[in-house]
């Protein structure tokens, strides 16, 4: 036992000494206020009942009825009804006294114990986990905070790692809540086992454990989170079914960090955030990252007000029929004017938007713009059948509606139907494949035309290809850029051609940044392209220009 421990079981022992003595005083001294006041017929009597009271609060329930016991006594017995007649009390009566006396000193005493241990259990569930045990959080914030203070030297000897279930949701959703449960208690338990003996193990969200372990270089800490990473590779069961658990691990050496322990754990959930989207399960933490997604968020956050505050653009990217050089289309490709940061190019701010309900809003805002810009070229002469492509996400295809708003947009800017071109990647398709099909088959048959972009990227089948009504693919720019260069590439192009041709479908390429490039693609039968050797994207006064000049 622990020196500390025994000097807390003798302060208690004789902290409880020293209150049965002052209540068993306090209790004669009541005797004695009775009879002082002339006897048991007086209602000094019920000044018992003090002592009783304070008995049970602090002794419990039996110490409780003891001294109810002895009150009991005291005034029974012991007690006239008229100290100066000395008349004596019937049995009867002071039996009735002592059931009282006796049955307050218990009650309070049980009802005080309850009322503690229920404030033991809040206490114990405001800083541990229910379901592990483990400290929760704020338990873990407030361990942190003592590593924190310790001398830089001292501090820098500990490393934080978070650990997460990825799939946890998923396994709940399909399996019920007593199956998430006891993925957790397992993943506790091989935790427990792959980690050092001395380590704080705490669960800070339903599917993230944080462990703080001491004494362990940047090499060993990452070789112990891929072990770690590896033991839950092993299948989980619930009830004889396997299950598989997608695991991502985060962490960070406390040296030279801040002093803030919530700033510390927030660094630790970038590193594991860092893991899970980038698919590497082991991440150590990164100042550099972690300040381009501060920034993206914030930037995120004022993407809202754009949209009001008319700071959007669109910009247009010429299309040419490879055949004659012909302009047949354009591209529209969104930009952010912004006050302070000037010009933002999409690749800044459209990963995040797809991220959240943001993009649903850009992507209405760009069809009406793109279809009112549309609209006014239509009555220019020479671009009566340009076809504008505005590119959509899979976010917009799962908005129940979503064709209407389209068809309603082109009714509004008095368009017709065929001159929208629709663009969305393969690997946005494949999330949602029915749904997609459903919204995409509904949009064609009212003549919009479809087109899947980045094709070559994602990882669609044949079979869904077939499915889709598509009117066109577009290769991936990162094959037309290589293509000169490498056999590889220049075959993956040549490939997508026939087999677009063969389901009936024209082909774009995208990113043509060469007349080497332009040539090969004529050669090898592609119908239409675009890129930097074509033409920049233009904004919307300039482009009228462009299409004049190519006629």
């Amino acid at each position: 036992m622990k020196a500390s421990d025994q000097t807390t079981q003798l302060y208690n022992r004789n902290l409880v000494l020293f209150l049965s003595s002052l209540l068993i005083v306090m209790t004669f001294l009541v005797y004695e206020l009775v009879y002082a006041t002339g006897g048991i017929k007086y209602v000094y009597s019920h000044s018992m009942y003090f002592p009783i009271l304070l008995a049970g609060y602090f002794l419990g329930p039996i110490g409780g009825g003891l001294i109810g016991l002895l009150g009991s006594i005291l005034l029974g017995p012991f007690m006239p009804i008229d100290t100066i007649t000395q008349e004596q009390q019937q049995t009867l009566n002071w039996i009735y006294r002592s059931f009282y006396f006796i049955s307050a000193g218990v009650l309070v005493g049980y009802g005080v114990g309850l009322l503690r241990k229920r404030m033991d259990e809040i206490r114990y569930l405001a800083n541990n986990d229910r379901d592990t045990g483990l400290p929760n959080r704020s338990s873990t914030i407030e361990y942190l905070s003592t590593i924190l203070a310790l001398p830089a030297q001292q501090k820098s000897d500990y490393v934080l790692m978070k650990v997460s279930c990825d799939n946890l949701m998923d396994i709940e959703v399909a399996f019920g809540f007593e199956a998430s449960d006891s993925v957790v208690a397992q993943m506790h338990e091989r935790l427990n086992s792959a980690l050092p003996p001395a380590t704080f193990l705490s669960r800070t969200h339903r599917s993230e454990f944080a462990a703080l372990i001491k004494g362990m270089s940047q090499g060993e800490v990452a070789a112990l989170a891929n072990g770690v990473n590896e033991s839950f590779k092993c299948a989980f069961s619930h009830r004889d079914i396997p299950l598989h658990v997608e695991s991502s691990i985060g962490y960070l050496h406390l040296s030279e960090r801040s002093e803030d322990p919530d700033r510390v754990l927030q660094m630790a959930e970038v590193a594991l955030m860092r893991a899970r989207n980038q698919h590497h399960h082991v991440v150590a933490y990164d100042h550099a990252s972690h300040k381009v997604s501060r920034d993206n968020l914030a930037l995120l956050g004022e993407l809202r007000n754009a949209v009001g505050a008319d700071q959007l653009r669109l910009h247009y990217q010429p299309k040419l029929l490879l055949a004659d050089n012909s302009l047949v289309g354009a591209e529209a490709l969104m930009r952010w004017e912004h006050p302070e940061r000037g010009m933002i190019p999409p690749d800044q701010f459209i990963p995040q938007a797809e991220k959240s309900s943001i993009i649903n809003e850009l992507t209405v805002w760009a069809l009406r713009s793109a279809v009112t810009q549309q609209s006014q070229w239509c009555a220019m002469r020479g671009m009566e059948q340009l076809k504008v492509a505005v590119n959509i996400s899979v976010h917009d295809l799962m908005v129940p509606g979503f064709h209407d708003v389209v068809l309603q947009t082109l009714e509004q800017g008095n368009l017709d139907n065929g001159n929208l071109e629709l663009e969305v990647t393969e690997s946005a398709l494949m999330e949602d494949i029915a749904t997609s099909v459903d919204v995409l088959k509904r949009l064609s048959g009212a003549n919009v035309i479809i087109s899947i972009d980045d094709f070559g990227t994602g990882y669609s089948s044949l079979k869904y290809l077939d499915l889709l009504p598509t009117a066109a693919i577009k290769i991936d720019q990162s094959f037309v850029f290589r293509m000169a260069r490498d056999a590889g590439s220049r075959q993956i192009v040549q490939a997508a051609i026939g087999l677009a041709h063969s389901l009936g479908m024209r082909v774009i390429a995208e990113g043509v940044e060469t007349e080497e490039n332009y040539s090969m693609l004529r050669d090898m039968g592609c119908d239409i392209a675009q890129g930097f050797f074509i033409s920049r994207p233009l904004a919307s006064e300039k482009f009228p220009g462009f299409s004049f000049q190519q006629q």
